[in-house]
């Protein structure tokens, strides 16, 4: 920038008036008038350097103090025009600091059940929703209960038809024992009454698991859930006939409380999960 201005301050002294130069050429006789006149033309020099340099050393003083507000944006803490960064200040807590291992696992129901009828007979009507939660003993289905209704009323007739004769054998061997002992009958007789009383209880014994048997068989027809979980899809339609224990199964039955989870963690987080548990825990 200097050298600038000084080529243009000599050019503009080549380009002085002619009267300047005539008055330097009369004077250089004069030793004295030289040195004036050198010294007047250093003082120009020197003016018109002012002149030049004063506005363009302005325009650079402000030009580098726009640079350096600029490059102040960008650095909090330093120039005028730095901008503040908010700080967040939270107190110290102590609490609890949750750890998370991801893995890949498989869900595993601990029960499933494949619900099949224990008696045979036609399916009559089907009380459960594919996709229902149940709870343990109600009831899913029931099959045609006819039959084993009139099983059971068999059974409970035989039963008292054998009560019935056991009774009379009772008063017999009772009226036996009187006339025995008067010693109007034989001991044979006696005994053979008293055989048929112990042949009619034993009779009776077995009505009874007769009964038993075709109230648990009738009970049967009406199917209910062994668990509480959730019912998968229904296999049997209502109107198809049942047989006992058959390979189909009328619905699957899944445990979802509790659950299994099974899953692969590296062996260096293995002491950190099971650290918590102690020996026995679920």
């Amino acid at each position: 920038m200097l050298v600038t201005h000084l080529c243009l301050l000599f050019s503009l002294l080549n380009e002085a008036p002619p009267v300047m130069v005539d008055l330097f050429m009369q004077s250089s006789g004069s030793r004295k008038s030289r040195r004036w006149l050198i010294s007047v033309l250093i003082l120009l020099v020197i003016v018109a350097l002012c002149w030049w340099l004063w506005p363009a050393s302005t325009l650079d003083k402000g030009a580098e103090s726009k640079r350096a507000g600029a490059s102040g944006m960008g650095r909090p803490g330093f120039g005028a025009s730095a901008i503040a960064v908010p700080v967040r200040v939270a107190p110290a807590t102590e609490g609890e600091f949750p750890i998370f291992y991801k893995a890949l696992g498989t869900v595993t129901a601990t029960n499933t059940i494949n619900v099949r009828s224990r008696v045979a007979g036609e399916l009559v009507k089907l009380y459960f929703q594919e996709g229902q939660k149940v709870k343990a003993g109600d009831l899913l289905a029931e099959i045609d209960p006819r039959s084993y209704q009139v099983a059971l009323q068999q059974a409970e007739g035989t039963l008292a038809t054998n009560q019935a004769l056991l009774k009379n054998a009772q008063l017999d061997v009772q009226r036996y024992r009187g006339l025995f002992a008067e010693d109007s009958i034989a001991k044979q007789t006696l005994d053979t009454a008293e055989s048929l009383v112990s042949q009619y209880q034993g009779t009776i014994k077995t009505n009874q698991a007769a009964v038993a048997d075709a109230k648990l068989s009738l009970d049967f027809t009406r199917i209910r859930a062994p668990i509480a979980g959730r019912v998968g899809l229904k296999q049997l339609d209502v109107g198809n006939l049942v047989a006992a224990n058959d390979t189909t199964a009328l619905v699957v039955i899944t445990q979802t409380q509790p659950i299994s989870v099974a899953f692969t963690l590296p062996e260096k987080d293995l002491s950190a999960v099971i650290s918590p548990f102690r020996p026995g825990d679920k």
